[in-house]
């Protein structure tokens, strides 16, 4: 029995009427002339059944709906594909860029690396990458092997200058008995070795007990004390105590640096007894306007007892021939 009705027309009627109920009801739906039909139960209480919904619809109109929607379908899932590929592509892009990149990056550092060792350049570039990838632990690897070369070739480096310079004053020094002369060159080697700006060379007179200036480095001085006696001033101190006087960050107007448009006081003294055989022969005096690195305090070191070492010959040189004289 016909209940309810909405939108059925009379061929809509006919079709209905003659379609197979049980199959329809076994089924769910059935498609009969072009119409497609489909059922739901109706549930009364007490799960009776009152009856059944029969829904019609022209199948034309339901594939149209199929079609439509297939057609959002594909174009979404084209969409998505076309997004994804272009996606790759640009992802490809960017880790290759990164990738030859950091590549680029560690073939420099390595081509300046050794251009370092053929000494074609002074100084090293790390390679500057903090990626945690492949390359960046490569480039790790390769800067902390280069920093180990590189302070070993600074250390030989050092080395074969302090022992050139030793060489050089020793040549320079060498068969020279006056002492005056030993003195200027003395004193104008250690401050140009060393970038000092003003140096004096005092020697010791063992007879009178004092301190006399005879060589000097770009030194004026005018009214300052050129005589010192054992602990009078870093010059007699250095010589009564036999060990060396470090002044830093001060301003020594005894000891200025003068050129042709400034004249200004040193930053930092170093004092230097000379010493041979445990006998003072003379104290070596220098102001600079920068701090001495370890390299150069051991120059000084040496050369001060080089100094000695010549004063000690020339001394004895004069003696001897004074002996002569009188034989």
């Amino acid at each position: 029995m016909l209940l309810y009705r909405e939108n059925l027309t009379i061929t809509f009627f006919k079709v209905l009427q003659a379609i197979e109920f049980d199959t329809l009801i076994q089924n769910g739906y059935i498609h009969k002339d072009n119409k497609y039909f489909s059922i739901k139960p109706i549930i009364g209480f007490n799960d009776s059944l009152l009856g059944y919904y029969i829904i019609g619809q022209d199948y034309n109109e339901i594939k149209k709906i199929l079609t439509e929607s297939q057609n959002i379908t594909y174009s979404f899932i084209l969409i998505m594909i076309i997004m994804s590929f272009v996606i790759i592509i640009a992802l490809h892009f960017i880790i290759k860029s990164l990738i030859i990149s950091n590549l680029t990056k560690v073939t420099n550092g390595l081509s300046g690396f050794f251009d370092f060792l053929n000494k074609k350049t002074d100084s090293i570039k790390y390679i500057e990458i903090n990626s945690d990838d492949e390359i960046g632990k490569m480039a790790q690897e390769i800067n902390a092997n280069v920093k180990v070369i590189k302070n070993i070739l600074d250390n030989k480096k050092q080395d074969d200058w302090l022992k050139d310079e030793v060489q050089l004053i020793s040549t320079k020094l060498s068969g020279i008995i006056e002492l005056k002369q030993l003195s200027d060159k003395s004193i104008s080697f250690i401050c140009e070795s060393i970038n000092a700006a003003v140096g004096t060379l005092y020697i010791y007179d063992q007879s009178n007990k004092n301190l006399e200036l005879y060589g000097s480095y770009a030194y004026i001085a005018k009214d300052e004390k050129t005589i010192f006696r054992l602990g009078e001033g870093t010059v007699g101190q250095v010589a009564l105590q036999k060990t060396p006087i470090k002044l830093t960050n001060i301003y020594r107007d005894d000891l200025k640096i003068t050129t042709g448009s400034s004249n200004q006081a040193s930053l930092d003294t170093y004092t230097h007894p000379l010493i041979y055989q445990n006998k003072v022969y003379g104290v070596i005096e220098i102001g600079t306007t920068h701090k001495l690195n370890t390299m150069q305090h051991k120059l000084l070191e040496i050369v001060s007892s080089i100094i000695a070492t010549s004063l000690f010959s020339s001394i004895q040189t004069k003696k001897n021939k004074e002996s002569f004289r009188y034989i």
